[in-house]
């Protein structure tokens, strides 16, 4: 049994389980003489301003989905009859001096060389000062928590400065070529989690939909109803709903059924009588959860989370390996918290493990030292340092394609390269330089930075097999390792140039 924790992480029960997937549509399903989708509108507010009874109101909204040979050239948001257009892949636009205490219809729409979409279905807002409308409510039509979510492909405010496109001047010429087979470096320590190539053959790479059925243990008398637990759990589902989407460019979406209270597990005992009695052994507890659940298929779930219906204490683990056996066959996936959630459920770090076998990047206490770093790669979410998956571990899951990776061979003296941020959902987004078997030096463009990581993977799982080797936030700068420089030559809207030379 392998035991995951750190401060970051409450403990779960996992294994990997199985299912069939269901794909889902994107962008490129349109082709390049197509208008764009409609975009979707996801907040509204107002401010006052120094002009007697008048209010300024910003609309957020989502990228319309279109053809990658056909971009978004602008969106428009109409508050009655003003309008506001904002360029390319902005995200908000604020329509100014709109009359204070006034219902609006809004609506937006986006354009691009095909033409304008059709406009979004209105949403009547009162324009008023500190008033605001959000749509990223989850809701629960038979019982699958779904939520609206906000884009995900914007970059952040503060990237690089522009020094070329755009009127500033000429980029710089890249590298056309790409041989991405050539830079899927090979786990060189075998096991159940893996860092490299090919894949563990039950990870879910390249897989739609993940499916995770919820069901509530009830302790006691507990009077909790079906719409406390949501309110209770809701917020973490949508969290992780989110991480993916942005994480998988709206490739992967995972989706939580919530048991009607009819199918909850009932329990006579307090959660902590229930643990104590089977002397807090996790296998104990969870296969015993597993034998009360009502329904008679929880194997076509890709996983099954037990929550408790109101307080409890706080205890759950994690189990890479086992399986669980229910009458009506095995779950390969299970997750456990038992108790009232004070840190979140954190399904990102651990379905990482289950869903796409990551390894741990942060040290485990056993390896760490008095000088060494607990968190060697600091950009990642199973570094227990970062917020998202490293464009690696995106690779790894099946987020990334192939044709978004830029691959450098040991035969090049110099290479010109460019990459898109990583939130986008086009383009180039890593670049991998092979230096040995198992072993790779990797550069992306994430949170304002150009980040460059190691991955040796002759390190194990919790022992540092990724770690970061600098970062650099101007252009001009640069960073020599293992014989490589790289050079941040120019930037424009959307990515940076980099020269690697040796």
């Amino acid at each position: 049994m392998i035991l995951l924790h750190s401060k970051r992480h409450i403990w779960l029960v996992l294994v990997v389980g199985m299912s069939s997937l269901i794909g889902v549509a994107n962008a490129s399903a349109l082709s390049a003489s197509s208008k764009p989708t409609t975009p979707e509108i996801q907040l509204i507010s107002s401010s006052a301003k120094s002009s007697k009874g008048t209010v300024d109101v910003t609309v957020d909204f989502s990228i319309a989905n279109t053809n990658r040979k056909s971009p978004i050239l602008q969106t428009q948001v109409k508050v009655g009859a003003k309008t506001c257009t904002a360029n390319r892949t902005a995200t908000s636009c604020t329509v100014k001096a709109v009359a204070a205490g006034k219902t609006y219809k809004v609506l937006v729409r986006a354009k691009n060389r095909n033409g304008y979409s059709a406009w979004s279905s209105s949403i009547s807002f009162v324009a008023s000062s500190g008033s605001s409308l959000n749509r990223s409510v989850i809701t629960t039509p038979s019982s699958v928590i779904t939520t609206t979510t906000t884009d995900v492909y914007a970059v952040p405010a503060g990237y690089f400065r522009p020094t070329c496109g755009s009127g500033v001047g000429e980029c710089p010429k890249v590298d056309a070529k790409r041989r991405a087979d050539e830079c899927k470096i090979a786990d060189a320590t075998p096991g159940d989690l893996s860092q490299g190539f090919p894949r563990p053959p039950k990870a879910k790479q390249g897989k739609s939909m993940i499916s995770i059925l919820v069901v509530p243990v009830r302790y006691g008398e507990d009077p909790t109803t079906e719409e406390m637990v949501r309110k209770q759990y809701e917020s973490e589902f949508e969290k992780e709903k989110e991480f993916f989407k942005r994480n998988s460019y709206s490739r992967v979406e995972v989706v939580f059924t919530l048991e009607p209270k009819s199918q909850w597990v009932q329990v006579s005992e307090t959660s902590e009588v229930f643990v104590s009695q089977r002397g807090s052994d996790l296998r104990r507890v969870t296969q015993d959860l597993v034998q009360l659940i009502p329904r008679n298929d929880p194997g076509k779930f890709d996983g099954v989370i037990f929550v408790v219906a109101g307080d409890g204490i706080s205890f759950g683990g994690m189990d890479q390996s086992a399986t669980y056996t229910h009458s009506s066959g095995i779950l390969q996936t299970v997750y456990l918290t038992i108790g009232k959630l004070r840190s979140g459920l954190h399904l990102d770090h651990n379905l990482g493990h289950t869903a796409y076998y990551l390894e741990d990047l942060y040290l485990f206490d056993r390896y760490r030292t008095s000088t060494s770093e607990n968190f060697p790669m600091r950009y990642d979410v199973m570094g227990a340092g970062g917020e998202d998956f490293s464009a690696w571990n995106r690779w790894l899951a099946g987020f990334l394609l192939d044709t978004e990776v830029v691959c450098i061979d040991s035969s090049f003296s110099e290479s010109s390269i460019y990459l898109n941020h990583i939130n986008l959902d086009s383009g180039d987004k890593i670049a991998v330089i092979p230096l040995s078997y198992g072993r790779g030096l990797i550069l992306e463009y994430i949170n304002k930075l150009v980040h460059i990581y190691e991955l040796n993977s002759w390190i194990g799982h919790g022992a540092g097999p990724m770690k970061t080797i600098a970062t650099i936030d101007k252009v001009g700068n640069s960073v020599t390792y293992d014989n490589y420089t790289i050079t941040i030559s120019a930037a424009d809207q959307t990515g940076v140039f980099a020269k690697i030379s040796k």
